[in-house]
């Protein structure tokens, strides 16, 4: 009985010191919660599939892109903080980035010319893209790959938890 104290007494103590369970570990997400994540998901799929297909134009990502932003916006509004939350965001973040990157950048042989304060935005944001490691003004089609793969990973792990 004592060891049985004690123990509640550690896990307590353990819980309080991490700052507790949040909502999304305790699977305290709410039924309207769950059905916003999902259809946020869903939205984002959509653009993954197209890009991972090569079967999307820049034309026709833009409103898939509104879409899923939209889809983002209203379940973030009701989320708890966390990491679904925060793979939404860096998702449509990244399709945002990398396909305004897209839009404007006409490749040519140095990359893709961008201005400065969008690349130091980039570099800010993404500070993992070795695309951007070095000085250079312009960002070649490493980091469109590099922002499509994040956005496409972010996707799976908000997909795995809403599982």
């Amino acid at each position: 009985m004592r060891m049985k104290k004690l123990l509640t007494l550690f896990i307590c103590s353990v819980l309080t010191a991490c700052g507790g369970l949040s909502s999304e570990q305790k699977g305290g997400l709410s039924s309207e919660q769950k059905k916003e994540a999902k259809e946020a998901v869903e939205a984002l799929q959509k653009i993954q599939a197209g890009v991972e297909s090569e079967q999307v134009s820049q034309m026709s990502i833009a409103p898939m892109i509104i879409e899923a932003k939209t889809q983002i916006n209203q379940a973030v509004a009701i989320l708890p903080p966390g990491d679904l939350r925060n793979n939404l965001d860096t998702a449509v973040g990244a399709y945002i980035d990398g396909t305004y990157l897209w839009s404007k950048g006409v490749l040519k042989e140095d990359g893709y010319q961008c201005d400065d304060d969008k690349v130091k935005e980039y570099r800010r944001k993404y500070p993992n893209n070795p695309d951007l490691a070095n000085d250079s003004k312009c960002m070649s089609d490493k980091s469109l790959k590099y922002l499509f793969s994040l956005a496409s990973e972010n996707v799976n792990k908000a997909a795995a938890t809403l599982r």
